[in-house]
């Protein structure tokens, strides 16, 4: 059980990282692509 928990928190952190980066890479592609 406890281990069940374990992986739902990693999982839970790591979706958290890919939205975190998704948001980074999104305003990015926004600033450069604001001037043209």
């Amino acid at each position: 059980m406890g281990c069940r928990i374990l992986a739902v928190f990693q999982l839970a952190k790591y979706c958290d990282l890919l939205h975190y980066f998704t948001r980074k890479a999104l305003l990015l592609m926004i600033q450069y692509a604001e001037p043209y």
